[in-house]
């Protein structure tokens, strides 16, 4: 439920409260048979409960000055563990002048459910998975400052922020763990905790006024974890830190309800990791007796996420024609994805010595007819 209160103009209040249940699942193998259905890891169910309130609070002080602040609490219930917290939030924008004008920021935040990234090679494998009694959630501080400023003779708004974030209680898993199903091991046990942070510097430049219209963004930005027992103790960039993330979107309009639209957009690779070399290793029975302990091909990490893959790019083009006839608006949109059909990288594998390639998705082009009554 969530409520707003205008006591005048220049003041909103804003409240609520909410309730979820959720349950995860992750791991859990089912294998179905004619007349049988085996389940393996079902004990990895996880039956959480959120219970959340809010408070924010939007005014200004001043024609020059205002001010947000916000509070939430909320009581996560998972199994017989509860994890309550008070999230405070809190911004303030300031107007130079006309034109110029600057904001800063402070959040404090929770996250009870995390994000288990597999970052070596092969099909990425991302898990979703519940705080536990021995999992705690994650939290958060984040700072931030901006700049806003009106370009009047252009049309044009350029803005250019700054942000530090720290983490706590992140998971990764642990050096040479498996991520693959392996019956008997649950996913609590092949993980480490640790810290982490993220910082950048973002630009962006709007023009929302004639027929030519759009925006450039391109944000520099760092993120990394610091885990016990991953990457011997070391800093290690996160499998979606993004160095260098560009987007340029251009819209022209010929005449009324008829546009043509541009997209392109540039991410810096994932961080993955891979193998320096190769050794012969002996590697322990598996849970099933027939099998002994031998040996086989391991491979020597050297560092966590210490290379890159390939660059993402693409290019979309879109026609968008529409007219209103009556009470019915009807439309058509005629668009290309990945207009240079550029095969970006999906994951990689390795055969025989080399890194392959898997990509998805190269030029895709599209029909669509809209109704709207």
């Amino acid at each position: 439920m969530d409520y707003d209160y205008l006591p005048s103009p220049t003041h909103d209040i804003r409240f609520g409260i909410s309730l979820a249940a959720q349950r995860f699942e992750p791991e859990v193998l089912q294998i179905r048979d004619f007349d049988r259905v085996l389940t393996y890891n079902n004990d990895n169910r996880v039956d959480a409960l959120t219970l959340a309130a809010y408070l924010e609070d939007d005014m200004e002080i001043s024609p020059k000055l205002g001010l947000n602040i916000g509070l939430r609490s909320a009581v996560y219930q998972v199994n017989a563990k509860s994890y309550p917290d008070i999230q405070p939030r809190a911004s303030l924008r300031y107007s130079w002048n006309n034109s110029l004008s600057f904001k800063a920021s402070y959040n404090y935040m929770v996250q009870y459910i995390h994000l288990l990234t597999n970052s070596s090679l092969g099909a990425p494998t991302d898990l979703w998975v519940s705080s536990t009694e021995r999992i705690k959630p994650q939290y958060s501080q984040q700072i931030a400052f901006g700049v806003f400023k009106n370009i009047e003779s252009l049309k044009m708004l350029l803005s250019v922020e700054t942000y530090y974030k720290w983490l706590d209680n992140l998971i990764e898993y642990r050096d040479g763990a498996n991520y693959l199903f392996n019956t008997g091991e649950t996913w609590q046990n092949k993980v480490a905790v640790g810290q982490g942070e993220a910082y950048g510097l973002e630009f962006l430049l709007q023009r929302d006024y004639g027929k030519l219209n759009g925006w450039l963004s391109y944000t520099l930005s760092w993120s990394n974890r610091q885990v016990e027992g991953v990457n011997e103790g070391r800093v290690f960039p996160f499998k979606y830190d993004r160095r260098h993330s560009f987007s340029a979107v251009l819209n022209y309009e010929f005449r009324k309800g008829k546009s043509l639209s541009l997209v392109f957009v540039y991410q810096s690779g994932n961080a993955i990791t891979l193998a320096e070399a190769t050794y012969q290793g002996a590697v322990p029975p598996t849970i099933d007796p027939r099998n002994e302990a031998g040996f086989e091909v391991l491979p020597y990490i050297a560092e966590r996420n210490g290379y890159r893959m390939p660059a993402y790019h693409r290019m979309d083009l879109s026609y968008h024609t529409d007219k209103q006839k009556q009470k019915v608006k009807r439309a058509w949109i005629f668009s290309v994805y990945n207009l240079y059909s550029r095969l970006n990288a999906f994951f990689l594998y390795q055969t025989r010595g080399q890194l392959k390639q898997v990509s998805l998705f190269p030029i895709i082009p599209s029909v669509t007819y809209q109704l709207e009554f």
